[in-house]
């Protein structure tokens, strides 16, 4: 029987904003030694360029964000995939949410981890999911012939979090590899023996060279380095369980499906965390202006509510990245 093939995409959100959380993602799909084409594969799946009304857009999130409607399309195929873990997840991935669709197979974090219940109000969730997807697309899955989406996982670094890890590695393209690490060992608890994981994710902060960051996943294991050039830095290692090829590819959320929507995910949580951050300082003051938390109009937004952090005696490092 020959071995089961496991197909990795990776995407990271909020990397350089000073407000709001880093959120990373991994979207997985089971298959044939074939990877997997979401646009050749799945005819109700279309980029942002020729997207077309009754289909789902998978892109890079910036690209999808860009559109006026691109809230509603990343969270209508987000729904997708969050049912599509439904029929057939990895062990400990999913668990019926008694609802669909099951955004518990998105892991522990999808509420928005505990930093986020400070901004929540009481009593309620932290994030409320929906469901976006028009009546056309409410039985569409991300599944064929070739391969299905099996599992997923948000791992997701708040503020606080963010500055305590940049004081132990000294940089945050080293906190950004660190929630890649926690991704991986994941990957490890949930593909059957003998499988082949193919992992690809985007570049980390422009670097070319991993073993050393693969090293920590894999500790006294062979590092089998295969590329390591401006475009593509590949990696193979043999666990003793499975076989894993994990590529570092420039741009990789443009031309790898997985990757897209993982990139979309981690976009609409952060999204969504953002969203109850500022809602609980428009509490406070009805008429300020949200934030995205990009540095620039971070700024503007920590000098509007500096009066609020210290009526309610908030430390900066719970709230401000400092990189």
């Amino acid at each position: 029987m020959p071995a089961p093939h496991y197909w990795v995409g990776i995407d990271e959100a909020g990397y350089g904003p000073n407000l709001g959380p880093l959120v990373v993602t991994a979207v997985v799909a089971r298959g044939s030694s074939r990877r997997p084409d979401m646009w050749a594969d799945l005819p109700f799946v279309r980029r942002v360029g020729d997207y077309a009304p009754d289909h789902f857009c998978v892109d890079d999130s910036k690209r999808v964000m860009a559109r006026h409607d691109g809230p509603s399309l990343m969270e209508s195929a987000c729904a997708a995939l969050a049912d599509s873990l439904l029929t057939e997840a990895a062990p400990g991935s999913a668990r019926p949410f008694g609802r669909s669709p099951n955004w518990c197979g998105f892991g522990p974090n999808v509420e928005g981890g505990p930093e986020l219940l400070r901004w929540a109000q009481p009593g309620t969730k932290p994030i409320e999911w929906l469901d976006a997807r028009p009546p056309s697309l409410k039985r569409r899955r991300f599944v064929c012939r070739r391969w299905r989406a099996v599992a997923a996982r948000i791992e997701l670094i708040g503020p606080e979090r963010f500055n305590l890890l940049l004081d132990r590695t000294g940089n945050k393209s080293e906190v950004n590899g660190l929630a890649f690490l926690e991704l991986v060992a994941w990957l490890r608890t949930i593909v059957p023996p003998g499988a082949k994981v193919h992992v690809t994710t985007d570049r980390h902060g422009g670097r070319h060279f991993y073993g050393a960051l693969l090293a920590q996943a894999f500790p006294g294991l062979w590092i089998d380095k295969i590329d390591e050039t401006p475009a593509l830095s590949r990696y193979r290692i043999d666990d003793g369980n499975a076989a894993f090829e994990i590529s570092f590819l420039v741009q990789a959320d443009a031309s790898d499906g997985l990757v897209a929507l993982a990139s979309m995910v981690a976009k609409l949580m952060r999204e969504r965390w953002m969203h109850v951050f500022n809602a609980w300082f428009a509490r406070r003051m009805p008429d300020l202006r949200p934030t995205a938390g990009y540095p620039v109009d971070a700024k503007r937004f920590l000098d509007d509510v500096r009066h609020v952090i210290r009526s309610e005696g908030i430390e900066i490092e719970t709230i401000w990245r400092r990189k």
